[in-house]
């Protein structure tokens, strides 16, 4: 933990399990994407004074992230490593699991939009709550969740805890379009479902 986030820990009396939250490392699943690590600059911990972790990433100047990580009423807060800043929650979509949050590092996204389509894809997740990890998946199926299929899309890869919030991305022409929120796991393999990324333009803002 740097210095300067030990100061806000001490100093903010957020309680919050500060200790928790894990120095900006990022593991990255292969020494290919190490390419791309620019991207991870708009991606982010969350933590909540439960600790309750997930991921979240800017979205047209706001944090989006999964609703099932913050609770109502409760407090959150996002780190970027060096700093740790306590997030205000703007909006809500409970059934399909989004929620939208003030930006408090005033962080521009790296991230451009494109329609979700089946192949590879990318996302960076706060897997395990042990810091942020890229790492590859595969888009199985654009027309597959548990809430509204039509918003929804299968993905199959190394899912884990803190992973929910994680921003679904291709990569275009050395650039990334992230295609969708992911928001949920299945318990019986490793795979997910992400919410598509106009369901959060038409939706929350």
């Amino acid at each position: 933990m740097t210095t300067k986030l030990k100061a806000l820990c001490l100093t903010a009396l957020l309680n919050l399990n500060c200790a928790s939250f894990v120095p900006y490392r990022v593991k990255y699943e292969n020494d290919r994407l190490m390419d791309y690590k620019n991207f991870v600059s708009s991606v982010y911990e969350i933590r909540t004074d439960s600790i309750t972790c997930g991921t979240g990433f800017v979205y047209q100047d706001k944090i989006v992230t999964a609703n099932h990580i913050i609770d109502n009423g409760e407090k959150a807060f996002i780190s970027n490593g060096d700093e740790t800043r306590e997030l205000k929650v703007l909006n809500r979509h409970e059934t399909l699991d989004l929620l939208v949050a003030d930006n408090p590092f005033h962080v521009k996204s790296d991230f451009g939009i494109a329609e979700a389509r089946i192949g590879t894809a990318y996302i960076i997740g706060n897997s395990e709550c042990g810091g942020l990890n890229f790492r590859e998946v595969q888009v199985t199926n654009i027309h597959s969740g548990f809430n509204w299929a039509d918003n929804e899309f299968a993905v199959e890869g190394k899912i884990n805890r803190g992973d929910s919030g994680s921003p679904v991305f291709v990569i275009q022409d050395g650039k990334p379009y992230v295609i969708g929120v992911l928001v949920s796991k299945r318990v019986d393999k490793d795979s997910g479902t992400a919410v598509k990324i106009g369901k959060i333009k038409e939706d929350l803002e």
